[in-house]
């Protein structure tokens, strides 16, 4: 008698499970492809880092509030040094890639900003990792890698599908460049996630990433965010 019930209820659970990703990829579709589609074509009237900041809060809001995720992750601070350290290796080798590209195809670029605009270049480096880089981070690492784990899961899949909706977002710059580099960045910034469940060595790694484009003089594909809003 107690085998019947047992069966009924079985595939409730099947049905919940498929009805919260259908909800999750539209969610997904919505805030992940629209929103950036939206800014590129100028019809939302707020400043791109406006809209970021305001789905950043409340996506932290949604984070801190759920019992589920470790709220720890936002911060994270075990083993700081070792995992920095992890992080100097691929950057250096960044930088001389950047360097490099830049002095054989376009030398006059070549840290035309700190050297031109030095205050513009300082403002950026001060203001860029509160007003892009974190906002960034809580959303398309702490927010999405919880969030749509029912998805992707938890590893190469979320990786790449976390990348792909960072390096996506990056169209509203409208040009290539910006959209390649950040394929490679969100790679690099959604493992360093998935490796520490840090936010905050992600988002200094984002940080010095970020900081060297705007010092090596390819800033200007990325400037319609970052560099209208506190370099001018």
């Amino acid at each position: 008698m107690s085998y019947q019930p047992a069966v009924l209820l079985q595939p409730a659970p099947v049905v919940s499970v498929r009805r919260t990703r259908a909800w999750l990829l539209a969610e997904l579709f919505l805030l992940f492809g629209l929103i950036p589609l939206a800014l590129m074509q100028k019809l939302i009237p707020l400043h791109p880092l406006a809209v970021g900041g305001l789905i950043a809060a409340t996506c932290l809001f949604i984070l801190v509030r759920d019992p589920s995720f470790d709220v720890k992750q936002l911060w994270n601070t075990d083993d700081l040094a070792r995992r920095l350290i992890a992080v100097i290796p691929l950057w250096l080798a960044a930088v001389a890639l950047f360097v490099a590209l830049l002095a054989v195809f376009s030398p006059d670029r070549l840290l035309s900003l700190p050297l031109q605009h030095p205050w513009a270049w300082l403002a950026i480096m001060l203001g860029y990792p509160l007003i892009s880089v974190y906002p960034q981070e809580v959303i398309y690492r702490a927010f999405f890698f919880h969030r749509y784990k029912p998805i992707a899961g938890d590893g190469w899949g979320m990786i790449v599908l976390s990348a792909a909706a960072f390096a996506w977002m990056h169209i509203l710059f409208g040009n290539w460049i910006a959209v390649t580099m950040c394929i490679a960045g969100g790679l690099i910034f959604s493992y360093r996630y998935w490796k520490t469940r840090s936010l905050l060595v992600t988002s200094l790694e984002h940080v010095i990433y970020g900081q060297l484009v705007f010092t090596v003089g390819l800033g200007e594909f990325i400037r319609s965010g970052t560099m209208t809003a506190v370099g001018g």
